[in-house]
C-alpha cells in the first residue's frame, strides 16, 4: 500500500501553496454548475456526513454526451487506507499513471451512467489524526478527492475538462479542494467575477474578523498579478486552535486556506493571512537549490500586501524585511528539513534587495513583480530563475549578484525608499511612513502577531531548537526537549555570558 504522504505529494496536496485541482466553488445545499455547454461532460458531486460512523461520503456521477466513447477517472486518494470505494456503477477498476506515480482509477464500461461512491474516515477531532481533516458529533472538515477524468470522443478528440456541480445533503460549503459540513456561517465578498468566502463553524470560540480577511483577498487581487490563473475566489475555513494539534496554524491547497482562529489576525506587517494569500496566487515553485524561493516569495509579498493595506508603517516594514538572522545560512543549500525557517526571513530580505536591483537596472520599468507572477518563466531551477530575473532587469550581469546572495552567506543591503516597494499603480504617498506611539508600544508584543522575535533571543532559540516556525510559532526540532528544558538552557547560557 502506498503511504499517505507519498500519494498526497504525488497529487500536490500536502505542501503549502499547491494549486488545487477543483474548478468550482459552491455554497449552500443546492447544486450549481460551473459552466454550460450542451456537449460537455458533467460531473455531479454529492457530499454527505455520516456522523454516526464519523465518515465523509462522496459520490461522483458523470453525465456523458453521446459523442463520448471512453472515460477514465484517476485519483491517488483511492490508494489510501482511510479511503474506501463502497460502490461503483458502470465503472471497472484499473491502474493508471498520474504524474509519474501509478494510481488506482476506474474505466467506464461504455454502458449507462458511470458513478462511484467512497467514504473517508475522519474518526478524530484533531487534524493530524486523519487525512488532514477532522470530525465531531455535528461536523466534518475534509478533502474533496478531485479525481482526474480523461475522455475520448468517437471522432478522436480527447480532453480532461468537465463541468462540475455540487450537492450537499446537509448544511455545507465546498471550496476548490476542501469542504465543511455542519452548522456554520459564511461571509462573502464579490470582486469582479470572483467570490471570496470565509467559512466560520458555529463551534468557533469567540469572534472572527471576517471583513479584514476579505479585505486581504480583495486587495491581493487589486495589487498583484496571479501566477496561477483561475476564476475561483479564495475560501478560508476557520477552526479552533486546538483542532490542529501538532500541525501548522495555516495551510493552503489550491484556492483554499485553513486557519486556526489565532492565525486570522491581520495586524502588523508580518501576519499569516497575507502570507497564505500569496500562496494561493503564486503556488509553489523551486526544488533543490531553489527551494528557498517558495516561502521567501510568500513572506516578502505578504509584507508588501500588508504595507499597501496600511497594516503597519513603512518604517516597520523596513525593520521587518531587514534581518541579520540566519546570516550564516546559504539559501541555495536549504530544504524541507534543512534551515527551512531561514527561507522565510533571509529569503524575504534577499528578494527585497533583488526587487530594488531589478527596478534600478531597468530604470523603473520592471520589478520583481514582472518575474514571480509570470507563468512563462521556469522558477523551479536556478538557471530558469536567473534567466527570468536578468531578462526583467535587462542586465545579464545581475546573475553575478544572484550568485553572491543565494550561493554564499553574503547579505545584501535593502532599499529604504518607499517608491522602491510599490505594487502596480499604487503610490508610495499612501504608505504610513512614521511610527505611531501605539506601534512603538506594541513592538514588544509583535511575536504573538507573527512578527520576528528579537535577534538575540532568536539566535539562542535557533541554536537549541532549530528555529521557530514562521507561521505557527512552534519550536522546530528539539525532539524530546521540554519547554522547561529550553528555558533552563537559555538561563544557563545567560549566566555564563
Amino acid at each position: 500500500m502506498v503511504s499517505r504522504r507519498t500519494v498526497l505529494r504525488s497529487l500536490g496536496v500536502s505542501t503549502v501553496g499547491v494549486q488545487g485541482f477543483g474548478e468550482f466553488s459552491v455554497a449552500t445545499a443546492s447544486a450549481r454548475s460551473v459552466a454550460a455547454s450542451p456537449d460537455s461532460i458533467r460531473e455531479h458531486r454529492h457530499f454527505r456526513f455520516d456522523a454516526e460512523r464519523s465518515r465523509l461520503l462522496q459520490r461522483y456521477e458523470y453525465r456523458l454526451p453521446d459523442s463520448v466513447s471512453a472515460l477514465i477517472v484517476r485519483s491517488g486518494w483511492f490508494d489510501l487506507d482511510e479511503v474506501t470505494v463502497i460502490e461503483t456503477d458502470e465503472f471497472v477498476e484499473d491502474s493508471f499513471e498520474l504524474y509519474s506515480t501509478e494510481v488506482t482509477g476506474y474505466r467506464w464500461t461504455q454502458d449507462g451512467t458511470p458513478s462511484f461512491e467512497l467514504s473517508m474516515d475522519y474518526g478524530e477531532e484533531l487534524l493530524p489524526n486523519g487525512l488532514g481533516g477532522y470530525s465531531s458529533e455535528t461536523s466534518v472538515f475534509g478533502s474533496q478527492i478531485n479525481p482526474y477524468p480523461y475522455w475520448v470522443t468517437e471522432d478522436g478528440a480527447d480532453g480532461s475538462d468537465v463541468e462540475r456541480s455540487v450537492l450537499f445533503e446537509q448544511d455545507g460549503y465546498a471550496g476548490t479542494d476542501w469542504l465543511f459540513i455542519g452548522p456554520h456561517q459564511i461571509a462573502q465578498r464579490d470582486v469582479g467575477k470572483m467570490t471570496h468566502t470565509v467559512v466560520v463553524p458555529d463551534d468557533i470560540e469567540g469572534t472572527i474578523d471576517t471583513e479584514s480577511l476579505l479585505d486581504v483577498f480583495e486587495a491581493g487581487g487589486r495589487y498583484l498579478e496571479p501566477r496561477l490563473t483561475t476564476n475561483n475566489g479564495v475560501t478560508a475555513f476557520i477552526m479552533n486552535n486546538w483542532r490542529t494539534g501538532s500541525d501548522s496554524s495555516a495551510q493552503v491547497v489550491g484556492r483554499d486556506i485553513r486557519f486556526t482562529k489565532s492565525a486570522t489576525s491581520v495586524d502588523g506587517i508580518s501576519n499569516v493571512p497575507t502570507h497564505e494569500y500569496i500562496h494561493t496566487i503564486y503556488g509553489i515553485f523551486g526544488t533543490e537549490e531553489m527551494f528557498w524561493l517558495r516561502e521567501a516569495a510568500a513572506e516578502y509579498y505578504g509584507y508588501l500586501l500588508a504595507l499597501h493595506l496600511n497594516h503597519g508603517t513603512f518604517d516597520r516594514f523596513v525593520e521587518t524585511v531587514r534581518t541579520d538572522r540566519y546570516r550564516d545560512i546559504v539559501l541555495a543549500e536549504t530544504g524541507p528539513d534543512n534551515n527551512r525557517a531561514s527561507t522565510y526571513y533571509k529569503g524575504a530580505h534577499v528578494l527585497a534587495a533583488l526587487d530594488g536591483q531589478i527596478r534600478a537596472r531597468s530604470s523603473g520599468e520592471n520589478s520583481l513583480d514582472d518575474v514571480i507572477p509570470t507563468a512563462e518563466y521556469d522558477l523551479s531551477t536556478y538557471d530558469g530563475f536567473v534567466n527570468a530575473v536578468t531578462e526583467a532587469a535587462g542586465d545579464e550581469s545581475l546573475s553575478d549578484w544572484i550568485d553572491r546572495y543565494t550561493q554564499t552567506t553574503a547579505l545584501p543591503t535593502i532599499p529604504v525608499e518607499p517608491e522602491q516597494y510599490t505594487l502596480g499603480t499604487a503610490s508610495p504617498d499612501t504608505f504610513v511612513v512614521a511610527r505611531s506611539d501605539s506601534e512603538t508600544r506594541s513592538q514588544g508584543q509583535s511575536t504573538a502577531q507573527g512578527e520576528s522575535p528579537p535577534a538575540d533571543s532568536q539566535d539562542a532559540l535557533d541554536e537549541i531548537t532549530g528555529g521557530v516556525d514562521a507561521e505557527s510559532g512552534v519550536l522546530l526540532g528539539s525532539a524530546g526537549m521540554s519547554l522547561l528544558a529550553v528555558i533552563a538552557k537559555l538561563y544557563e547560557d545567560h549566566r555564563s555570558s
